[in-house]
């Protein structure tokens, strides 16, 4: 079965409305620096609404969660599109979080990415 572009948005809408709380995402890219070298360069983008949750409810998560077994691990859940990837941080709250793998399944109703605490 699949969803009219009408039902997918609004499920979406309910979705993010279920978020409870709000976090940022910092991408680092490396700029070079004119004399031959880069240097790290972050950029914070909007703040989005979000849940954070343990990891391992899902296959998808469990496979990821095996890897990373003796670090604190969870899902970061964020509306739909929300631009985040592998290798990024997620500030939420006093918490800065490393995005380990962003979970992607066929109708993207959110955006749910595995992170571990950064040290």
């Amino acid at each position: 079965m699949t969803l009219t572009p009408s039902e997918l948005s609004s499920i979406r809408a309910t979705a993010q409305s279920l978020l409870p709380d709000s976090c940022s995402v910092v991408r680092t890219t490396m700029q070079a620096d004119g004399m031959g070298g880069e240097s790290a360069q972050s950029v914070t983008s909007t703040v989005y609404p979000c849940r954070v949750a343990p990891l391992g409810q899902t296959p998808a998560e469990r496979a990821v969660a095996d890897r990373l077994s003796g670090v604190a691990a969870c899902v970061v859940t964020l509306p739909a599109g929300a631009d985040v990837r592998a290798g990024d941080s997620i500030l939420h709250g006093t918490l800065t979080y490393s995005v380990v793998a962003v979970l992607r399944r066929s109708e993207a109703t959110v955006t749910r990415v595995v992170c571990q605490e950064a040290q």
